[in-house]
This record gives C-alpha cells, sequence and structure tokens, in this order.
C-alpha cells in the first residue's frame, strides 16, 4: 500500500473545501433545484467511477452448498 503524500492531501483537502463552498453556498442561487440536484449526481457518477468501472478479467463464482445430516 502506498502512502500518500502531505502535499497531495493537502491539495486536495483545499480543492474539495472549495468545491464544497462553491456547490453549498453560490451555485444553488444561480441555479434551480432540479438542476442542481442533476449537478450533483452527474458530479458523483464522475468522481466515483471516473471509467475505470470496465474489467476484461473472468472471475468465477463457486458456491458450496452443505448438507446438514
Amino acid at each position: 500500500m502506498k502512502m500518500i503524500s502531505g502535499v497531495k492531501s493537502i491539495i486536495t483537502f483545499i480543492g474539495l473545501s472549495i468545491f464544497l463552498v462553491i456547490f453549498t453556498v453560490i451555485i444553488p442561487f444561480i441555479v434551480q433545484e432540479r438542476l442542481m440536484i442533476l449537478l450533483t449526481f452527474i458530479f458523483l457518477i464522475l468522481t466515483i467511477f471516473n471509467g475505470k468501472i470496465n474489467s476484461n478479467q473472468k472471475i468465477k463464482y463457486n458456491i458450496t452448498l452443505r448438507k446438514d445430516e
């Protein structure tokens, strides 16, 4: 496991703080509520998935059922 450097974590924290202020204070006064919800979902989808949900590996699942006698 790699350790996250302090500089990267501070930059990430500052960026997320700025995003939080913009997303909770500034944008809601500009756009309507429905558009705000849509923007939130789009941002979360882009952040969480980030285009890395595809896999070429085949996974084989084995289910073992135990028979109690």
